[in-house]
């Protein structure tokens, strides 16, 4: 549907002085144009609500859409190609006309419940490569203040109301990663992130109403149990598995976990490799080796046990090369701590 078009109904509309009621009551040669232009009268409409009625949205875990809308105009991720339009607009039509490109795309009247990842799945998509490498330059250059737009959404989340396990697996990975290109950005440019001192443990960004480590946000999304989220998060490092170049959503996060384990697990530089009877694996199970196999199972002197870790991961993990059959000895690689920053 053409967004110039809708533009040019509530444009004539608030020139003219009629209000947006007048346009609910006008026949369309579309149905969907008639239902777009409900949805936006009805969310400009709620930027002027007293603070009381603002106040009762809240208490039912609701925000005004007009607002949310107005995010996305702050970030500069709605009406792309219509900048030269807005720019003279007024800040109630610039309300009205982001409302009307949410209202016209497709996931509108699909909207995954709980926070909606929109705007951090631009700017993946915008400044990570298919080897999941960053483009922290250009990133540092133009996409700044709608990364922030981002993490205030993600501070303002209340995760305990996140309805399913999926979810809230896709908050905390989103989260992370957010929140390490954040950390990486403010001291660009560097060589890697172990040169910032408590990158990990010590500064901290304030997600779901609190202020968190990066360390403290991994751990509640391990607290859920997938060990599949070591896959996922990814520490800016060029050992660390590759930055996916879309957001995690709960409708799709199986497969995006599926997906992102086989890759990195097959990687025989980064992930895993049988050599000589020897299985190297990626220091990750090493650092967090009871994620994925109970402690109660390691050997005498708390020896990781290399047979189990291939069972457990062999729905994911293809080798060329048979294990012996003899015993098999683990080894763990170097960690290459270097910023997974795209060469140009």
């Amino acid at each position: 549907m053409c967004i110039g078009l809708l533009l040019n109904y509530f444009t004539l509309a608030m020139a003219s002085g009629r209000g947006l009621s007048s346009l609910t009551k006008a026949i369309y040669p579309y149905p969907t144009q008639s239902e777009i232009i409900k949805r936006v009268a009805n969310a400009h409409l709620q930027t002027k609500l007293s603070p009381s009625l603002k106040g009762i949205y809240q208490a039912r875990g609701q925000r005004p859409l007009a607002d949310e809308a107005f995010a996305v105009a702050q970030g500069h991720l709605a009406l792309v190609d219509c900048s030269s339009v807005i720019r003279p607009m007024k800040r109630s039509l610039l309300r009205v006309s982001v409302t009307v490109a949410m209202m016209a795309s497709p996931a509108a009247f699909a909207r995954e419940p709980g926070l909606d990842h929109t705007a951090w799945d631009t700017l993946l998509r915008r400044y990570v490569d298919e080897q999941g490498r960053v483009d922290y330059r250009a990133w540092h250059e133009e996409g700044r203040q709608t990364l922030e737009v981002y993490l205030q959404r993600l501070a303002e989340t209340d995760s305990s109301r996140l309805p399913k396990k999926d979810e809230a697996l896709a908050f905390w990975i989103n989260a992370y990663n957010a929140s390490v290109v954040t950390g990486a950005l403010d001291h660009y440019p560097i060589a890697s992130v172990k040169g910032v001192k408590g990158f990990f443990d010590r500064i901290r960004y304030r997600i779901a109403g609190r202020e968190l480590t990066l360390n403290e946000i991994e751990g509640e999304g391990r607290a859920l149990g997938d060990w599949r989220i070591h896959f996922a998060v990814v520490c800016a490092s060029s050992s660390c598995p590759p930055l996916r170049a879309e957001a995690y959503a709960a409708d799709r996060l199986d497969a995006q976990l599926a997906e992102q384990t086989r890759q990195f697990l097959n990687d025989p530089q980064r992930g895993l490799r049988i050599e000589d009877g020897t299985l190297w694996a990626s220091k990750i199970f090493d650092w967090y080796a009871t994620d994925f196999i109970p402690a109660k199972e390691f050997g005498l002197f708390r020896q990781f046990p290399p047979e189990k870790l291939l069972g457990v991961l062999s729905a994911y993990y293809k080798s060329d090369v048979a294990p012996p059959r003899g015993r098999l000895t683990l080894k763990f690689m170097d960690y290459d701590w270097s910023l997974n920053a795209q060469h140009k």
